[in-house]
This record gives C-alpha cells, structure tokens and sequence, in this order.
C-alpha cells in the first residue's frame, strides 16, 4: 500500500532513468529529474499534463501496451514517447499498477531513452547488410566474369568459379589445394610446369605480380586448351601475404572471338565497297581518311581520288547558286560542332573538272565515353535525277505552251461560230426546227469551250497547284446564283432543279469563278445520268467550321466500286458515255485548293449525292 508517495523520493531522484508515478485518474504526481531532462517538461508541466501526453498516441503497440497493463497489471516492452518540443524518440518502459488502502490504482512508470541503442543496432544491422551485400555481389562477380578466376588462402584452401572448372575441364573442391590441377599446367611446349613455377607459388611464396603468364591447360579428355594468365598476392593490414587470386583466360576462345570480329570487318568491309552511294570516313579534325568507290566516282570522275586530295573542293547551294564556304560544309560543321546534317541538295565542281548535283550528308561519330572521335559523309549522286527532272519540267511548260496556243486557235472560231448561231437565233422568222438545230450547235459550242478549259485546267493542276482569287461571299448568295445560272438548262433537259439551303450559315472566303466551275461540273454530272422526270437538288448547311454544299439528284446511282474511282482522273461511270472524264477530277482539286473535301454518297437505283466542303470565316 502506497500511503506517503515522498518516501520514495530518495530511489526515484537517484535514477539514471525517468521515474514517474501517476495517481489513480492518470496526474503525474511524482518526476524525477531524469523524467524533466528526458522530456523537457517542468515538474508542475507533468503534473498538469498527464501521463496521457508523455506517450505518442500514434505508436500501433500503445493499446497492446494498455491490454497488457490491464490483464496483467504490469508491462515492459518498447514504446514511443513524446518530448515537449514535438519530437519522438523510443523508450524501454517497465510499468506497474498497485493500489492502496481504498483500492485505487496507481502507476509506476520507469522510462528508459534507448535513442541511442536503437541508432547502433540500426547501423549494425546496416553494416550487416552492406557486408552481406558486398559478399552477393563479389560472388555475383566471381560468377559471371568472363574469366577463370581462383582465389588461393595460406591454408591451401581454394576458391573458384564455374569458368575455371571449364577452363580446367575438371571439378574442383574447395579443399583440394592447387595439386588437384598443377600436373596438367604445361608449357607452351608440353612439357609440365614444376610445383615451384606454378602461379600460385610464386605468388604464395614470393610474393610476386605476374602478368601475361602463358601455359597450356592439358584436359582430362586429352585435349590442350592455350591459356594467358595473370595473379597477385592478397596483403593483410600488416602487408604480410594471406592469399593470392589467379585469373586465366582460354586464349582459342578469344582467338574464335577475334576471328569473328575480322569476318565482321571483312563483311562490312565488303558493304562499304559496294554501297551504291560515296561514304566517307574522316577523323578527328575533320581530315578524310577511308572513302568507297562509289565516292570516289563522284568526286573523281574516271580517275582514283585519295583521302589527302579532299580539301580543296568547290561547291555551290543547288537553291540559291551561293558559293560553299570552308566552314558550311556538313562534313566541316558536324567535326567542328557535332552537328548532323541530313539531305543538303549542292551543286559539286568534281576533280576532273566535271559538274554534279550531289545529296549531301554528315553524322559525328562519338565513342562509348560521348568523345566525338570523327565523322562519316554520305554523298548521293542525283545529277541524272536533277537532269531528267529539268527535261520534265521544260517538257511540261512546252505542253503547256502547245495547250494554250491550241486553246487559243480553238476559242476563236468557237466564238466565231457561238456569235454567229446566237445572232441567227434573234431571227425572228426562224422555223421551230431551224431554231433546235441552232440550239443544238449552240449548246455543243459550250460544251467544246469546257473541254479546252477542262485541258487547259489538268495541265495547270500536274505542274502548280490552282492560285485562287479570293472574296468572301455568303452561302445562300452562291447557291442562289447558281440555281439563276442553271435552272434554264435543267429544265430544257426536263429535271426539277430545287434549293435545300439551311439556316446558320458563316461567310466563306473563295474563288468565286472556280466555286462555280465545281457546281457546274457537278451539276453537268447529274443532268447526265439523270432520266427526264428527275430531280436535283442544291444545297447548303453547317458543318463544324465548314460549310457543306452538295448537289443531289434522282437517277440510276452508282454501285461501291464506281464511288470509289468517281474522282480519279479520266475515270467515266459509264464507258459508252464520250467525255474526258476531268470535271469531277478537276472539282476535288478546286475544293482540296480552298481547305476542304469532297466525297459522293450514292446507292444503286437511289441516285447519287456529292458533297464538298469549304471553311467558314469567322466574324
């Protein structure tokens, strides 16, 4: 029974250990001065704090702590407590319940700091594992090194690795010293190696450091495998020797690897010689020192050019003519720089006096420490390429030239004639079938001017795409127009050409003559195929940032297949039809010229749909 808590006082102040003692409703009513020194609270903060604020809740072994505490009465075991600074730290705690003469509980609480026994088993444990890992990772090393390796101890104990049993052809134990192995060590020229020229003696015994030891290894199977090694002592602290490590290397191994790396230069060799474009190697500072064949015919001509020759070459920008200073060239930037230069187009004066139009490349070339060590040029001959597409280019503008002299000579009389019928029709005195036979000529004129212009217009798309004269003009505004210009000669053909436009329309920025050269060839497309009694329709609408016109009609339709080739040059839907199949072909490239698409959608007997699009403006 606990009567007077003073009397005490004289163990708990004596205590290396904080000594605390709580009364039944949990005030601390007796501290020591380890208890303050530990914590950090005066005797009167204890007192008012609690035992409850000395303990860090958050521990997980706290409410094991207090089970134990209430099962048991007692408990000892590690915690975490909490100083008033904020701060954590882990404790040994030895914790008791007693009551007195009313049977109350008391508590008696002995704390001690194990902060620093917890920092030197952790850096044990760490060590520990530092050490272990060290002893993984040099097995690790001892096993996977591309090399024999034996470790030998004063003892005559060994150590080894799975290449040196291979090397040896035999299995090796731990114990058996080097006199499981020394009577097949041979010289190179088999006569065996005495106990006293072994490796490992001289080592063991002398202390010596041996390198590019040459022996050969006789196998239980009878065969002899050559053999370069190298070992040094192991040293104590004291300098004195302890061991020795060996290490040997199956020289016919690294003799089949050299061979294989000579059959790999021998083939690339081999590449490089008949490679179709010039490949130049140079060093360092920048100066040629291999090139093929191949390059050598550009540069040379017919005759041999050498490494030492390059550097007194002319060149010339193939797009503006300028003259190739010593610094701009690829092989020049990318030693001096590291830059790589990919596909430069220049004009080449070549040794033998010879002009040619080259590609031109460069890569800087870097070893595995990021050092650049040199470069390789590429050169790609293109001049039969320039040359033959300058003859294209002047074949095109004479075709050209032809079309549009052949267009004009056919305009004129075309004109002539178109004049000619039109005042004839203003006859009032005209029969009904002279003024249908006129009617026909007259619609046959218009038609031959659309084929010259559809010529005149393919010409132009095969050398530049179409240059556009644009204004902006509202959809409705177009559709309108269009409707006016052709209602006539739809209803001569008796169709019914109707109007869909809907609401919402944005301006639209085009060339309005080439807009209305699209919705005459769609429209003169419908009228074709579409049988008298039919319908078309023209029409307009939103489309996300578009407009999207189309022009439908009622006849035949198409099957998939005929879809899919509608828009392909000189393609006719039906092959018994005359025409140059260029219209459609002509309006996808007018619409892909604005930033838009063109598609049709048709289904056979449901006719057929052509859609394009055109971007709207905002504002």
């Amino acid at each position: 029974m606990l009567t007077n808590p003073n009397a005490y006082r004289w163990i708990v102040d004596n205590s290396m250990d904080a000594v605390l003692l709580t009364a039944p409703d949990g005030r601390i009513v007796l501290a020591n001065q380890a208890s303050i020194d530990m914590f950090g609270y005066t005797l009167d903060e204890l007192r008012q704090l609690g035992r409850v604020g000395v303990v860090d809740s958050s521990d997980p072994r706290l409410a094991v702590a207090l089970d134990e505490r209430r099962r048991t009465g007692c408990f000892r075991g590690e915690l975490t407590m909490r100083r008033k600074d904020g701060t954590t730290f882990p404790v040994e705690l030895s914790s008791a319940i007693f009551r007195d003469e009313r049977g109350c509980e008391w508590t008696s609480m002995s704390v001690r700091d194990i902060s620093d026994r917890k920092a030197h088993d952790a850096a044990r444990e760490r060590l520990v594992r530092e050490l272990d890992a060290k002893r993984r990772w040099l097995e690790a090393v001892l096993e996977h090194v591309p090399v024999s390796v034996l470790l030998f101890e004063r003892d005559g104990r060994l150590s080894f690795n799975q290449k040196a049993e291979q090397t040896l052809g035999i299995t090796l134990s731990p114990t058996g010293g080097s006199a499981q192995y020394r009577s097949r060590i041979l010289f190179r020229d088999g006569s065996p190696v005495p106990h006293d020229r072994l490796v490992s003696t001289r080592v063991l015994e002398h202390g010596e450091t041996i390198t590019g030891a040459e022996f050969v290894v006789e196998r239980p199977d009878g065969s002899r495998v050559p053999i370069l090694g190298a070992a040094g002592p192991l040293r104590d602290d004291s300098g004195n020797v302890i061991g020795a490590i060996g290490v040997f290397q199956d020289v016919s191994e690294r003799m089949q690897v050299e061979e294989a790396i000579r059959a790999s230069e021998r083939l690339l060799d081999g590449i490089f010689e008949l490679l179709p474009v010039g490949v130049w190697i140079a060093d360092e500072t920048g100066r040629i020192i291999r090139g093929n064949k191949a390059g050598m015919r550009i540069w040379a001509g017919a005759r041999y050019v050498g490494p030492s020759q390059f550097g007194e070459y002319r060149g010339w920008w193939a797009d503006t003519g300028k003259l190739i200073q010593a610094e701009e060239w690829a092989l020049a930037r990318a030693s001096s720089t590291g830059e790589t230069s990919i596909g430069e187009v220049i004009r080449i004066q070549c040794f033998d006096g010879s002009y040619k139009t080259i590609i031109n490349s460069a890569l800087p070339l870097y070893d595995d420490a990021g050092r650049q060590v040199g470069a390789i040029v590429v050169n790609e001959d293109i001049t039969l390429l320039k040359e033959t597409e300058a003859a294209l280019r002047q074949a095109v503008q004479s075709r050209e030239q032809v079309l549009e002299i052949v267009a004009h000579d056919l305009r004129h009389p075309l004109q002539v004639i178109l004049t000619v019928v039109q005042a004839l029709l203003l006859v009032p005195e005209r029969s009904q079938n002279e003024r249908a036979a006129l009617g026909d000529i007259h619609a046959q004129v218009r038609r031959m001017n659309r084929l010259i212009q559809d010529l005149l217009d393919v010409a132009q798309l095969e050398s530049s795409p179409f240059l556009l004269q644009r204004s902006r003009v509202a959809p409705e505004t177009l559709v309108q127009e269009v409707w006016q210009a052709h209602e006539g000669l739809v209803t001569a053909s008796s169709l019914q050409l109707s109007r869909d436009v809907r609401a919402g329309l944005h301006e639209i920025s085009v060339d309005l003559g080439k807009i209305h050269r699209v919705f005459e060839n769609l429209i003169a497309n419908a009228v074709k195929f579409t049988p008298r009694g039919g319908r078309l329709t023209l029409g307009a609408a939103p489309d996300d940032g578009y407009v999207r016109f189309w022009v439908a009609d009622t006849g035949a339709g198409l099957d998939a297949e005929s879809v899919a080739h509608m828009f392909t040059r000189r393609w006719q839907a039906d092959p018994d039809r005359r025409g140059l199949g260029l219209g459609l072909a002509i309006s996808k490239s007018i619409v892909e010229a604005h930033g838009g698409r063109i598609w049709a959608e048709s289904r056979v007997g449901d006719g057929t749909t052509i859609f394009f699009t055109i971007p709207s403006v905002a504002g």
